[in-house]
């Protein structure tokens, strides 16, 4: 009452001048009832105010090793981190890991204990492993943010990559201030580091030698960068003080998959709890992670829920969501090296990833008693070998779909991905569909049956040798510019008129428009073409012309605007301009 009486005779001057007469008791309950409004509204600004430039100055401090948007989004939707003393990857189905083994939500167990030992004997040293796309990177963001937000702690903490060519100077600036006793040192991806790829070994102990004078170490790696369970770091040669005199060892923990309330509480930060605005997207989502729930227990692949919601508004079939799931990754491991070798790291990793899948499947064919489905570190060498791949031993091993095992044997990180990768063999290669037995391939079946509506594309783009990638364009609709996740396809001269003479068959047609292709790339123009057949792709979305402008007026190219106006065809305006003659267009 003592904030809203002062408010009256202000608020009723203001009424009278603008012709209004309201009773003071009427002007008080306004107020009352607006006031606790207005002060949640300003909170909530000055919250978000105050969260933004805690985002600024965090990602300050972590500069260059992360940028400002990823420490944003690490935070916004982040789902706590859980660890386990056990490899999720030693059983058949992640999800059946998280219900079998006991886990702990990691930042509370550091803050709580890991980090908050006195005596100096304890556990120092830390080794978190998962397998590809479990979040470790998204964990030590939160961890340090946690942990330096904390107004009661004990020591420093820093964030380091050790892919980073400057991490170990900092480390040393740390170290000639005599600071690292009083420092918590968190040090993400020791897979990255390239001497580490030359030997592990080696760089493992010089690192631990530069180290060991820190207060605690937590260093984070791909559980495949080791060859297997018993190889992968443990007993220090670091002795304990003490009469013992014991050697420190790593605390080893693993990354737990996500369970399905960890999915849910990703969709709410995502989407809003109750958001009207998102609701249609959130349904939208929540059907396509009930199509594919095996993979969705990777966060990598659930942050790229937005990359499906733009594809397309929803998925006929399950290979849909398989197929740009599986692009999408490879990408994302193609985009961290320079654009020379994106697309041919891209192409190796396809080609890799198809000939695990099939000499995985030819070897359980043929040991019935052995009925693994896994390759041992030697096989997949021979591979590489065998079939020119060009990646090399930490790439396959390490970058792709595949997981190791305990025992040093590598699988697909779920038996649904080698599923995949056989039922679209069985399609487009008539003699292994003959051999092939879907006798324990259950999932493979269904994909089958789902494949079998396209077929025809399949088989017609494997016989004429049609390139086919994924990426992420800038899409003109209407008047606004939108980035949105395509499959392109790239055609030259011959193969454009002959997919545009096969689009005749309305079965093609159909399986083509399934296959979600948005982004047609015509290298050369033809007046032969069957212009007219472009209408059939219901998908498309962008044509990219590489082509002479000159014989692009003088062929049937010049129709497509008309045929799909609402198709972007970047710089066509621009070239149109440039003649009056073809301004009609």
């Amino acid at each position: 009452m003592d904030i809203i009486e002062p408010l009256i005779a202000p608020i009723q001057d203001f009424l009278k001048s603008n012709g209004f007469e309201m009773p003071n008791w009427f002007v008080e309950v306004v107020l009352l009832v607006l006031l606790p409004f207005g002060l949640w509204i300003l909170n909530k600004i000055k919250n978000k105010i105050s969260r933004h430039l805690r985002y600024i100055k965090k990602a300050k401090d972590l500069h260059p090793y992360f940028t400002k948007s990823y420490v944003k989004e690490a935070r916004k939707y982040y789902v706590p981190t859980r660890l386990r003393d056990k490899p999720p990857s030693n059983y058949e189905d992640y999800l059946m890991s998280r219900t079998i083994d006991i886990d702990i939500d990691a930042i509370q167990w550091f803050k709580s204990k890991g980090f908050g030992f006195t005596d100096e004997d304890d556990a120092r040293f830390y080794l978190i492993l998962s397998d590809s796309g479990m979040g470790k990177s998204t964990l030590m963001v939160n961890l340090y943010i946690e942990y330096s937000s904390y107004f009661f702690r004990k020591y420093d903490i820093k964030l380091f990559t050790l892919g980073h060519p400057q991490t170990l100077e900092d480390i040393k600036k740390i170290k000639d201030d005599y600071r690292e006793k009083k420092t918590i040192l968190l040090l993400d991806g020791f897979d990255e580091d390239s001497e580490a790829a030359q030997d592990w070994k080696k760089r493992f102990r010089e690192l631990i030698d530069i180290v060991q004078g820190f207060r605690k170490v937590v260093i984070t790696s791909r559980t495949q960068f080791f060859p297997n369970e018993i190889e992968e770091p443990y007993e220090l040669h670091i002795q304990k003080n003490g009469k013992d005199k014991e050697n420190h060892t790593f605390h080893k923990m693993y990354v737990s998959p996500f369970s399905d309330s960890d999915v849910k509480m990703y969709l709410d930060k995502k989407f809003g709890r109750y958001n009207p605005f998102n609701f249609e997207k959130k349904e939208i989502a929540k059907k396509i992670i009930d199509q594919s729930p095996s993979l969705m227990v990777r966060p990598m692949l659930l942050s790229y829920i937005d990359d499906l919601l733009q594809t397309s508004s929803s998925f006929k079939y399950v290979f849909q969501i398989y197929d740009q799931l599986i692009l999408k990754w490879i990408s994302r491991e193609a985009n961290r090296f320079g654009s020379e070798r994106a697309d041919s790291f891209r192409e190796n990793l396809q080609l890799f990833s198809r000939i695990v899948a099939l000499k995985i499947y030819e070897k359980w064919s043929s040991r019935p008693i052995e009925k693994g489905l896994s390759l041992s570190a030697e096989d997949i060498e021979k591979i590489a070998k065998d079939f020119d791949i060009e990646l090399d031993s930490l790439e396959m091993k390490s970058k792709s779909l595949l997981n190791r095992n305990a025992i040093g044997q590598y699988k697909f990180s779920h038996k649904s991905i080698l599923e995949f990768f056989l039922a679209k063999e069985y399609i487009i290669n008539e003699d292994f569909s003959k051999k092939f037995d879907f006798i324990g391939f259950d999932q493979a079946k269904k994909f089958v049956g789902e494949f079998s509506k396209v077929k025809y594309v399949l088989k017609f783009i494997d016989e004429k040798n049609i390139k086919i990638y994924s990426s992420v364009f800038e899409i003109l609709i209407g008047e606004q510019k939108v980035a949105r996740f395509v499959k392109t396809i790239s055609l030259n001269e011959t193969q454009f008129y002959d997919l545009l003479i096969k689009m005749d068959d309305s079965i093609f047609v159909e399986g083509f428009n399934e296959l979600i292709f948005e982004n047609l790339v015509i290298q050369k123009d033809s007046s032969k073409y069957k212009i007219e057949n472009i209408k059939k792709f219901t998908t498309l979305k962008r044509i990219t012309l590489f082509t002479n402008v000159e014989k692009t007026y003088n062929g049937k190219i010049k129709e497509l605007k008309e045929l799909i106006p609402n198709c972007y065809i970047p710089g066509w305006d621009f070239f149109i301009n440039q003649d009056s003659s073809y301004k009609s267009i």
